[in-house]
């Protein structure tokens, strides 16, 4: 197997901007979206911090310095509504409602 080589960002070829007002005629809805979202978070000065306990499949915290908001990321799949992945095989708890029905 060999290793992927990336890149620096000043040796990458830049992508087409694409406008945030006009969606390109030849461009899926969520192509678009993504591309938008992908042109502005480049911009940006953001802070991602990993507070989870697992390397990537995990919950981030993503600090803008500039608003000084923080929002909360996670990351369960390697795309866009991917299912959550399962970090431990054990058998979920099982639990009752107040009715006697177990849930």
């Amino acid at each position: 197997m060999t290793a992927k080589v990336v890149k620096p960002a000043s040796e990458q070829p830049a992508a087409a901007k694409v406008s945030r007002l006009h969606k390109p005629d030849d461009m899926p809805l969520e192509e678009w979206q993504l591309l938008l979202r992908r042109q502005f978070g480049e911009k940006q000065d953001f802070r991602l911090e990993n507070v989870g306990d697992d390397p990537l499949f995990s919950d981030y915290q993503l600090t803008n310095p500039a608003s000084g908001r923080t929002y909360r990321l996670v990351v369960r799949g390697a795309g866009p509504g991917d299912k959550p992945r399962r970090f431990s095989q054990a058998a979920p708890k099982q639990r009752r409602h107040p009715s006697g029905i177990r849930c």
